[in-house]
């Protein structure tokens, strides 16, 4: 009986070690790493209008009040985009892939108005916008083989985005000799479910490398945004406040138009000023471009 019981132990570590092998393998066919940067470009929806509402505000105030305006507001549509991902071969064509994203965009300048007369008006306007966002990814990719070495694959899933935006502009002015500083920060988060899809084009340069390359688009749109307002002007008080982002038309006194606008208020805006009132809807979507590396968790051989 001890014979038949070492016999039957040496042929079940046998069968283990086969498997546990076996299962090694199997995770190296199986998985493997994307990691992956390039550029990108996000819309920013009511925010987007917000600014051309304010460049053509002070045109037409420029204009009818007789003053020189230099610079302009702009926003950062265009910055870096980030991604990284471990993808699992569950069929000969088809992969699912799941990780995490980061798009950032910055942008800084200055607007000056100075008005020739008696008075010796001026304005010095600095601002900084600041938007990133980071998304949990779950993406589906269905491969095409070209060659032994080249590969094509359409690309699609979803992803929870949390947004993070930060608006700051530093104004200083002078009138009749008396400067005046103010200093405004807006700092918004938000969270929402988005999509993405592209075409990916990949190379196998070894058995255990790929090379790709990969071109896509985002759609995400965040509506109920949290946000912090602090007029750091006055050092001495907590000037701290919970808004949300409203997007209006409002009416200026000093042209007699109306213009698109983004207002921080913890209500709805109200008033004979403001038409066309609601949540403002400000998106991250737009396109991508990315190059990265694919890393085989496994054997090195080239992937078929």
């Amino acid at each position: 009986m001890n014979k038949k019981a070492a016999i039957v132990s040496v042929l079940a570590s046998i069968v283990l070690v086969g498997a546990v092998e076996a299962r090694s393998q199997v995770f190296g066919e199986k998985f493997s790493l994307r990691i992956s940067a390039g550029y990108g470009f996000s819309g920013f929806g009511d925010l987007n209008m917000a600014e051309k509402g304010h460049n053509a505000r002070l045109a037409d105030l420029a204009d009818s009040m007789g003053f020189n305006k230099t610079g302009k507001l702009a926003l950062p549509h265009q910055g870096l985009d980030f991604n990284g991902e471990i993808v699992l071969r569950v069929a000969r064509p088809l992969e699912i892939g799941i990780g995490l994203g980061h798009l950032f965009r910055t942008k800084s300048g200055s607007m000056a108005a100075i008005e020739e007369s008696s008075s010796g008006a001026r304005s010095l306007v600095r601002w900084t916008t600041k938007a990133s966002a980071t998304p949990l990814l779950l993406n589906a990719y269905y491969r095409v083989s070209i060659s032994p070495r080249l590969r094509g694959l359409v690309k699609a899933g979803l992803g929870y985005y949390v947004a993070n935006l930060e608006l700051t502009s530093e104004e200083q002015s002078e009138l009749l000799g008396i400067e005046t500083r103010s200093l405004l920060k807006n700092k918004g988060r938000d969270h929402a479910l988005g999509y993405q899809a592209g075409l990916v084009l990949e190379y196998g340069i070894s058995g255990t490398f790929s090379l790709f390359a990969e071109g896509g688009w985002r759609f995400v749109n965040f509506k109920n945004w949290s946000v912090a307002y602090d007029d750091a002007s006055n050092s001495l008080t907590d000037t701290t406040r919970r808004a949300t982002w409203w997007s209006v038309e409002q009416l200026s006194r000093d042209t007699g138009k109306s213009y698109p606008a983004l207002i921080d208020s913890d209500q709805e805006p109200a008033g004979a000023i403001y038409e066309q009132v609601r949540k403002a809807e400000i998106n991250f979507s737009g396109w991508t471009i990315q190059i990265g590396l694919k890393i085989r968790l496994g054997k090195s051989r080239i992937a078929r």
